[in-house]
């Protein structure tokens, strides 16, 4: 489902003066609620990505918005006792084991920033898609992705997506699956999203932070 042309690496030139770094859930949940979970900081804090967590992340990213610096942390399974005012929400959660006899590629990373005034928009796609879940569940399977993750969060009063994936590298990707509702109702909400806003998401190794 996930756009794929987010992950191309293209950045936008256009810059926003930056107010003061506020990263806000979107909404609230407890962590007892939700394993897989994503933490955004200060790309100087790259330690702190793990404050609180009882295991290192699956994924790090690095990633800039209107000059800000960020860094992204990425659990599928996280355990902890702490959750602080950094964490992303999740706002959908799919994957399928198919191909557990495949190599599965890297976890990869999009930043989407939404249309102003969009959170209801946002919150209907969201709600459709976790009503839709076996559906959605075959719709990345023909893809040959093993799992797709959505996050939300705010920043200077715009409202972002954060969106994981990981693929298998040696499935053929079937584009025979326009006949599922989840993908008419995804290709409708990227009508939602400001193209002309483009991020890098870069990924880190854990060495990167010696």
């Amino acid at each position: 489902m996930l756009d794929r042309e987010h992950h191309s690496g293209v950045v936008n030139d256009k810059r926003v003066a930056a107010v003061a770094l506020l990263i806000q859930p979107h909404h609230s949940h407890a962590l007892t609620e939700m394993k897989t979970f994503l933490r955004i900081v200060r790309a100087g804090d790259l330690r702190g990505l793990a404050a609180g967590m009882n295991d290192s992340p699956d994924a790090q990213f690095l990633f800039s918005i209107d000059g800000m610096q960020l860094a992204a942390g990425y659990w599928r399974d996280a355990t902890s006792t702490t959750i602080g005012q950094v964490e992303a929400s999740l706002l959908f959660d799919v994957s399928v084991q198919d191909f557990a006899h495949l190599e599965r590629g890297p976890v990869t990373g999009a930043v989407i920033r939404m249309l102003p005034g969009r959170q209801r928009q946002l919150v209907h796609w969201s709600n459709e898609l976790n009503k839709r879940s076996q559906e959605a569940q075959e719709s990345i399977r023909r893809e040959g992705v093993e799992f797709e993750s959505w996050f939300s969060f705010e920043l200077n009063q715009n409202l972002y997506l954060f969106a994981l994936m990981a693929d298998y590298k040696e499935h053929a990707v079937s584009t025979d699956h326009d006949d599922l509702d989840v993908d008419r109702i995804h290709r409708d909400f990227k009508k939602n999203w400001d193209r002309s806003a483009r991020y890098i998401c870069t990924r880190i190794d854990s060495s990167d932070q010696a």
